[in-house]
């Protein structure tokens, strides 16, 4: 796969909780071409206080872990070549995913100076994909090093802007090579 383009179709919460949209976005990801599919999977407790606003809706939004098992099933049975990726929130929900016999872990910008999440993540020996748009260079090296301190995952660096729709003049590409030097 060296010098190509992976493409990771990501359905975020896009699904509104509910898992026939679900298995319809696997579906369009499939039909588009994507190389794999991104799930993003949280226990809702242990991420937020049931007393901010966000709760309810995400709540409404969190599927079982029953639903999980049936998607990634969904997946693996229908589209046995596309990759499943889960982006992990919190350390509780880990060993779950890793349960999922899944392809690799992304972890968002806001995890890289968690030692909890990265050693957890590490431990599974999946690659591992490092947003790392809102970092600085030393939460960087801090996740990486910690990676590699305690696995053989492979890391990708994933820079994006965090601003949404993001005008082609913020995208500050050349962040990216700024990056390729120390990693």
């Amino acid at each position: 796969m060296e010098n190509s383009t992976f493409i990771i179709a990501e359905m975020a919460c896009s699904h509104e909780g509910d898992i026939g949209l679900a298995k319809s976005i696997i579906d369009g990801a499939h039909n588009a071409g994507a190389d794999a599919v991104q799930l993003q999977i949280w226990s809702l407790k242990n991420m937020m206080s049931p007393k901010r606003k966000e709760f309810e809706l995400l709540q409404r939004l969190q599927f079982s872990r029953e639903q999980w098992r049936e998607l990634v099933s969904y997946t693996r049975t229908k589209y046995p070549k596309m990759a499943i990726y889960v982006c992990a929130y919190e350390h509780s929900t880990i060993e779950f995913i890793d349960s999922l016999a899944i392809d690799g872990f992304k972890l968002n910008s806001s995890d890289l100076s968690n030692p909890l999440v990265l050693e957890k993540v590490a431990h599974t020996g999946k690659p591992i994909n490092l947003s790392v748009g809102a970092s600085s260079i030393g939460e960087i090296g801090f996740a990486v090093e910690k990676i590699q301190s305690r696995s053989i995952s492979t890391i990708t660096l994933m820079y994006g802007h965090q601003s949404f729709p993001t005008k082609p003049v913020n995208v500050h590409m050349s962040h990216m090579a700024k990056l390729k030097e120390p990693f």
